[in-house]
């Protein structure tokens, strides 16, 4: 009976440490709604009116966020769609002037891990992350306040070598994550070039269900120790039945 109770037991130790290797393992979260703020700049302030630089992203984008680290593991940013950002009336001089009023218009955005991307952190919910190595793509047009495309193009593996955020965990809407400064493109016009940034806010973290895999290996557990205890109590059995007609 001692023998039954111990490897019950172990069993039952055996699961609880999946649980907390699980509970204890990154955890990707989607997120209830997302944005990416555009910021553009020639060697002065913002170049684009607010809110039109306030980019929707799409739901499929996702981060991995590892408490124990703590740091961003993974991540995935991508746009809904094509976004028109308006630019000031006199946010250009001279022969770019013709862009005053008119747009840029981003699609096709993609900001995800670059090669030797690392993250790391600091403090406990909220937490401070450092993030090195983000690569982002996507494509453009630029428009006159008459519609007319003046030019388009594409950018890609576009490096941000570190940036800075935070990510806050709990319950409900106050869940969230904010960075700063992701470098987007450097778009040449006219012998101008114009920088794009974006700050990317999400709130309303959803953790991602774990994996079936994962839920299997916990019932198999708990079903291997039963299948002993059955087992056990079968040989107890028919040693009380040898015991008795002796």
């Amino acid at each position: 009976m001692q023998m039954v109770k111990i490897r019950s037991m172990t069993a039952l130790a055996a699961m609880f440490a999946l649980v907390g290797v699980a509970s204890a393992s990154p955890v990707t979260y989607n997120w209830t709604s997302g944005s990416v703020t555009v910021f553009a700049t020639s060697g002065g302030p913002n170049l684009l009116t607010s809110p039109s630089n306030v980019i929707p992203l799409t739901s499929a984008s996702q981060v991995t966020f590892d408490s124990a680290v703590p740091g961003v593991t993974s991540f995935l940013f991508a746009d809904t769609g094509p976004s028109a950002s308006t630019f000031s009336a006199t946010a250009f001089t001279g022969a770019n002037a013709v862009l005053n009023g008119g747009q840029i218009v981003l699609s096709n955005i993609s900001i995800v891990p670059g090669v030797g991307y690392s993250s790391s952190g600091s403090g406990a919910n909220p937490y401070n992350i450092t993030m090195n190595n983000l690569s982002a793509s996507g494509s453009y047009q630029l428009k006159n306040a008459g519609g007319a495309t003046l030019s388009s193009g594409t950018f890609s593996n576009v490096i941000t070598p570190t940036l800075t955020g935070q990510v806050l965990l709990g319950g409900g809407s106050n869940q969230q994550l904010a960075l700063n400064g992701i470098s987007l493109a450097a778009i040449s016009v006219g012998g101008t070039s114009i920088l794009l940034k974006g700050d990317v806010l999400f709130n309303g973290a959803t953790p991602v269900p774990l994996p079936a895999g994962a839920w299997l290996l916990g019932s198999a557990l708990l079903g291997l120790s039963g299948l002993r205890r059955g087992r056990r109590r079968g040989a107890d059995s028919e040693l009380g039945g040898s015991a008795g007609s002796c």
